[in-house]
This record gives structure tokens, C-alpha cells and sequence, in this order.
């Protein structure tokens, strides 16, 4: 069963690549944006380009993790660093995001 470190640090490998539909199969089911709404396959995709239009793609991060919270620094060209905080839950493969403040 993959530990928190190894599941969000999957989900900004694949959003530093660019591959949103990949990252989006690390949230568990219902999880919940910036907005507190449940983020479907569509509206986590407008947001991710929305965000790397204002800000520009995710270029790096680094974790802090307190299961179930982790905090995550994360670098865009535009913004430079920022948090951004994620709350994990345990599913029956392991552990999944149940909600983001930012991607």
C-alpha cells in the first residue's frame, strides 16, 4: 500500500508533467477543490489550465507531510513558490487526496 509521501508526490510528478487526467486519478471519489465543490474529471481540468495560465505550469515541489494533512511547496514560473494543502484519506488501496486548496 503506497504511504502519503509516495501517493502526492505521483500526483505532482504527473502534474509537473502536464498530465492532468493521470494526477486526477490520485483524488478518491468526491474529492473537493479550492472551492469546497466536488471536483469532477472536467472542472479539475479547467482549473489546472486555468492556473497555468495565470501562474504557469507547476515547474517543482517540495512536501511536508503530517498524514492526514500534507503541505506542499510549489513553484510556478509566474508566482514563484507557494502552499498549497491536501487531506488524504484512507481508501481500500491505500491513500487517495480528499481535498486541495490549489493544484
Amino acid at each position: 500500500m503506497p504511504s502519503v509521501v509516495a501517493v502526492v508526490t505521483a500526483y505532482y510528478r504527473a502534474v509537473v508533467a502536464r498530465n492532468y487526467r493521470r494526477a486526477f486519478g490520485y483524488l478518491a471519489p468526491g474529492a473537493t477543490g479550492p472551492t469546497g465543490h466536488r471536483l469532477t474529471l472536467d472542472a479539475f481540468l479547467q482549473l489546472a489550465h486555468t492556473l497555468d495560465g495565470i501562474g504557469g505550469p507547476v515547474t517543482r515541489f517540495s512536501i511536508g507531510a503530517s498524514p492526514p494533512e500534507v503541505v506542499m511547496t510549489l513553484y510556478r514560473a509566474r508566482y514563484g513558490p507557494y502552499h498549497t494543502h491536501l487531506q488524504m484519506t484512507r481508501t481500500r488501496h491505500g491513500w487517495a487526496i480528499s481535498s486541495l486548496d490549489r493544484i
